[in-house]
């Protein structure tokens, strides 16, 4: 009801255009040709609305997409290995600026021979670009801990998560040796290495043993110490 006339609904003027099989607009329109349509844009499908399939949108898609699949291809072309007695050949094939200086082949084996003496490391195409290495020890008093002595990647290989994934190879290492937790040391300065060991659960904490603003260190819990056991 509207100004005191009753007003059909929508629903029955469809049913009386169909009763007179006429389309619904005739119902209105007194021309004998139907009316010229507006030049309306054409209607997108669902998958168009979320994803424009042309133009600057379907540019950017394919670009990130691209961007994507190429870094998880890197990832997965690059081995992560933890190396052990009998590997020393491995470290004899590295990036440069990956260790401080030439790897010495009586070190390694020195090195890989020592049950205490850990490294993981990330390989590419046969070539070391990334490593992270520590030692666990024990204490009368303590639990097994495990302290990582250096990290690095090659420049050509940053920004790709090899950091995280070497430290955290090291760390299912110190796992295994029954280590309560692990810990590391850096300057403050040095940003780069503080985004890292927050980025991978590092617990902040200043060094006792120099200067408080110079050093920071960082652990991370390894397991529960009650739950420790003998270290090999």
């Amino acid at each position: 009801m509207e100004n005191g006339h009753t007003v059909p609904t929508i629903e029955t003027l469809e049913k009386l255009a169909g009763a007179l099989e006429v389309p619904l607009y005739q119902l209105f329109y007194d021309g004998e040709e139907p009316p010229a349509l507006p030049n309306l844009p054409k209607r997108k499908t669902c998958d168009d609305i979320a994803w424009d399939n042309s133009g600057k949108d379907a540019r950017l898609f394919k670009s990130l997409a691209q961007t994507t699949w190429a870094k998880e291809a890197t990832a997965m072309a690059i081995e992560i290995k933890v190396l052990h007695r009998g590997d020393d050949s491995i470290l004899l094939n590295v990036a440069a600026e990956v260790f401080d200086k030439p790897i010495d082949r009586e070190l390694t084996r020195e090195f890989l021979e020592d049950p205490r003496h850990h490294i993981a490391v990330a390989i590419d195409d046969g070539l070391v670009v990334g490593f992270a290495s520590g030692v666990h020890y024990v204490h009368p008093d303590k639990p097994p801990e495990l302290w990582i002595n250096e990290v690095a990647v090659a420049p050509t290989h940053r920004r790709r998560g090899l950091g995280k994934a070497v430290l955290r190879a090291l760390f299912e290492v110190g796992h295994t040796h029954h280590c309560a937790v692990a810990w590391v040391l850096t300057d403050r300065n040095n940003a780069a290495a503080m985004a890292l060991y927050s980025s991978v659960g590092g617990s902040e904490g200043a060094d006792d043993t120099g200067p408080s603003d110079a050093t920071l260190g960082y652990s991370f819990a390894l397991t529960d110490a009650r739950k420790c056991g003998p270290s090999n």
